[in-house]
């Protein structure tokens, strides 16, 4: 969690273009509380990873079985200190139920219907960038990089000077005309990945000096939290060879064996570092999701999918996909359908019907209707190569997008 003195408020994110179509559902005399961390809730033991602070984006999924937990969960968030909760239903759960939004009312607490088209992930990028520019404002005669960390300033503040963010640089013992690159520690935020029974992970601006320990940083501009992530600067020579040795370590220090670290590339100069560190984000989200659980994921061991770091936000990726999945996706929006899920599965398990059938928990002849209707709706031929290729290919841009 960050380490702020300013948050923003519900008030505040509801004016974000994320938050467009959304709804006050309750709580309306507590929209001034600040937020200090946004993040996204989809377990259902909270207690032991939400922090006085935080807002809560979900869809409902861990509950989506429970309604009196999933209603009882507003007096649950609201005794630990959560400002506020944001629900995307129509995927999980219908509807919020009428009886979660009166507990929300009696606890003044806020709940907000997100629409269906909400990305979540645009919601905390958004979120996150409006605390770190509240945060980067600094009393009269302070470098705002130096007001809320200098690493944190070096890889997003667009706003100081280069001269001053080099000055910083040189007098914080980093040479930025040698290559550097970047790592990014994902810190997990729920109790169940712990490796010690009732350990509870710490946030990560806890963690830091262990961290820049564990790695050898002697200077503290080195090793910084941003958000719930740990950011690592270093020489490039052993980065790789050092993180796959002290992983243990830091899998120990983060309290989950199976914590992620994603790691950029090398480069000379202020914007190859900012690269860098992009580079490392994307390759957690990339590598975690498509890549698969490994824990480690060098952006240059990518592969294909560092293509997409190029053009991740360019409108012909986005044609691709509305044109290979938009039917499909229509559907399952319209009939609050998962064929989307059911491709998905096809691809993961080699169109083997019988292995769909155990995973998906369906009958054969239902996982074999599914694929025929989703041939259907899509007017495609699912043993035609090339549409194999493209659909395959549209679903890994589908899950970088959203």
């Amino acid at each position: 969690m960050m380490a702020l003195e300013k948050g923003v408020t519900t008030k505040e994110i509801l004016g974000t273009d994320s938050f467009q179509g959304s709804r006050v559902l309750a709580g309306e005399g507590s929209l001034e509380a600040p937020i200090s961390n946004v993040m996204v809730m989809e377990v259902p033991d909270v207690d032991n990873w939400v922090y006085p602070g935080d807002f809560i984006l979900t869809t409902g999924y861990s509950l989506s079985h429970d309604l009196p937990a999933l209603i009882a969960l507003v007096t649950k968030l609201k005794r630990l200190g959560v400002v506020g909760m944001a629900i995307k239903p129509k995927r999980f759960i219908n509807e919020i139920p009428p009886d979660m939004i009166t507990e929300a009312h009696k606890n003044d607490f806020p709940l907000i219907e997100l629409p269906i088209t909400a990305s979540f992930s645009k919601i905390t990028h958004e979120v996150f960038s409006l605390i770190l520019e509240k945060n980067a404002l600094p009393p009269q005669g302070v470098a705002p990089c130096a007001q809320k960390g200098f690493l944190t300033g070096l890889l997003l503040d667009e706003k100081t000077p280069r001269a001053d963010l080099e000055s910083l640089a040189h007098s914080s013992g980093i040479d930025l005309s040698s290559p550097l690159a970047v790592a990014v520690i994902k810190v997990p935020r729920q109790g169940s990945g712990t490796r010690r029974p009732g350990r509870a992970p710490a946030p990560a601006a806890s963690l830091v000096e262990r961290i820049a320990s564990i790695f050898g940083l002697k200077s503290k501009h080195h090793c910084e939290a941003i958000g719930n992530d740990i950011a690592l600067l270093a020489d490039p020579s052993d980065f790789l060879g050092l993180i796959y040795r002290k992983k243990p370590l830091v899998d120990e220090a983060v309290c989950d064996p199976a914590c992620s670290i994603g790691i950029g590339t090398a480069g000379t100069g202020i914007d190859a570092v900012r690269k860098s560190y992009h580079e490392a984000q994307f390759a957690l989200t990339v590598g975690k999701e498509l890549v698969g659980e490994k824990g480690i994921y060098p952006f240059d061991g990518l592969g294909f999918y560092r293509l997409l770091f190029e053009v991740r936000n360019h409108q012909n990726l986005k044609d691709f996909l509305h044109e290979s999945l938009g039917k499909l996706e229509e559907y399952d929006l319209k009939h609050n359908g998962d064929f989307i899920e059911t491709l998905e599965a096809f691809f993961l398990f080699d169109g083997n019907l019988m292995r769909m059938s155990k995973e998906l928990m369906m009958h054969y002849n239902s996982v074999s209707y599914r694929l025929q209707r989703i041939q259907q709706i899509l007017e495609a031929d699912l043993k035609d190569q090339t549409t194999r290729i493209n659909l395959e290919l549209a679903l890994k841009i589908r899950k970088i997008l959203t």
